[in-house]
């Protein structure tokens, strides 16, 4: 029951989160970029931020900034094959 109630509190908040930041987004300024110009030159325009990585534990710090900006995330993938029960490999 108390995983149920997590998941519903992590879910909801992640939604609000993605509303409001939905609704922030929509600034005169960004209108009129959008208006103007296509979404690849507007884009380009944006200021870049290298996103902040921390443990899963831990969270970033707080988005401080009041503009649009471009975001850029570094990530790996690594292909790897394990063994998912005896006599049976999966490439995950």
């Amino acid at each position: 029951m108390r995983v149920n109630k997590l998941v519903a509190a992590v879910s909801m908040a992640l939604s609000m989160g993605l509303v409001s930041g939905a609704v922030m987004a929509k600034t005169d300024a960004v209108k009129e970029v959008a208006l103007v110009e296509p979404a690849s030159e507007a884009i380009k325009k944006l200021p870049v931020e290298k996103a902040v990585r921390v443990a899963p534990p831990m969270v970033p710090p707080p988005i401080t900034r009041k503009h649009p900006a471009r975001v850029v995330v570094e990530m790996e993938t690594v292909e790897k094959v394990m063994q998912m029960a005896d006599g049976v490999d999966y490439m995950y």
